[in-house]
């Protein structure tokens, strides 16, 4: 009935709903040992609490609570086990010492809910997440080893993420981007995929992707804007957009530039030294080192269309190591740095080339 709550406790070693079951209000259930469910095990509420203090999760029957659902439990909640679809306005997983989906992300746990937070924080545990709708995180969220998160609608990270490796993505087919409002840290590396012409942006203040790498992709869409570009912290960055313009901002002592494009801008600015080490490709082509003193060296070919800058600060020096400058027009700016060596001058395939510096050169 409206209003009415379930409260239950098991201290059994298991606990099995194989019935449907529900309460009008709130449906909590305390379990000491795993919590499964057969098919026609649903169970739903306003509100739902399922806790299994030493256990995990085996649930068939689906869950639907249209104000929340907190599953907490010791152990895993394996996506291979977890057939049934989590339907909520908000979904919290917790596992203390156990992951939350498959260890190789092949069977995720299904989700359709507006907001998710969900943590595996455990040494060498992962997270594996589906959701049906658009998605955001609202509560910082992560995992000891993998936190992966797929989303079907447009993907907002409003909460901080960490992991080893953090992937967030949109589903394919569903053209939808990934707004980027919270940070997001790894200790190897972070991927953020935005299927079709899905746009990846940044709509907060600050909000920076922290990891040893950074990948970004989007079919077709944008990677950043001029005025609000992605900001990383990384040593190790690829970019990819068929359709769209990059924009990028990065903060490191180091950082080299892999095999990357873009179909109209491809704009880059790091704070530190700028190396690439694939063909960089777009319309228009903008390196720039921030740093004062901070070098570009050039280990592939780049090339654009229309116009190639490259741009240091100080005594910044710009060099290649391998490939060509292609591009129509060709701007190298530097306040008092060398473009090339005596012994190594800058190979260019351009119609234009305009050079400016301060210093003596070489």
């Amino acid at each position: 009935a409206v209003g009415q709550n379930v409260f239950l406790q098991n201290t059994g070693a298991a606990t099995n709903i194989t019935a449907a079951s529900s309460a009008g209000a709130i449906f909590n259930l305390l379990s000491n040992g795993t919590i499964s469910s057969t098919v026609a095990g649903t169970v739903g509420a306003t509100d739902l609490n399922l806790t299994s203090t030493t256990g995990g999760f085996a649930l068939s029957g689906n869950v639907t609570a249209p104000n929340s659902s907190t599953l907490s439990a010791q152990n895993n909640i394996i996506g291979t086990n977890f057939a049934a679809t989590l339907t909520s306005t908000s979904v919290a997983l917790t596992s203390t010492a156990g992951s939350i989906g498959d260890l190789a992300g092949n069977s995720r746990l299904n989700l359709n809910a507006t907001n998710v937070s969900a943590n595996a924080g455990a040494a060498g545990q992962n997270v594996f997440l589906s959701n049906g709708k658009a998605t955001t995180i609202n509560v910082a969220s992560g995992a000891g080893a993998t936190f992966n998160v797929l989303s079907t609608g447009l993907f907002n990270l409003n909460a901080v993420t960490s992991g080893t490796n953090v992937v967030l993505a949109t589903a394919t087919g569903s053209n939808a981007g990934v707004n980027i409002g919270a940070n997001s840290n790894a200790s190897a590396s972070i991927a953020i995929n935005a299927n079709g012409s899905g746009n990846i942006a940044r709509t907060a203040v600050g909000a920076t992707l922290t990891a040893p790498g950074v990948s970004l992709t989007s079919g077709t869409g944008n990677i950043g804007a001029n005025g609000t570009p992605i900001l990383t912290a990384t040593s190790s960055l690829t970019v990819s957009t068929t359709g769209g313009s990059v924009f990028v901002d990065n903060n490191s002592a180091n950082l080299a530039i892999a095999a990357s494009s873009g179909a109209n801008m491809f704009d880059v600015r790091s704070n530190g030294n700028v190396s690439t080490t694939g063909v960089i490709s777009a319309t228009d082509v903008v390196l720039r080192s921030t740093l004062n003193n901070g070098n570009i060296d050039a280990g592939a070919t780049i090339q654009a269309t229309a116009s190639l800058a490259l741009q240091t600060h100080g005594s910044g020096n710009v060099s290649q190591s391998a490939g060509v400058f292609q591009a129509a027009s060709l701007d190298l700016r530097s306040t008092t740095g060398s473009f090339g060596l005596s012994k190594n001058a800058l190979d260019t395939d351009v119609q234009n080339i305009a050079a400016n510096t301060g210093g003596a050169g070489n």
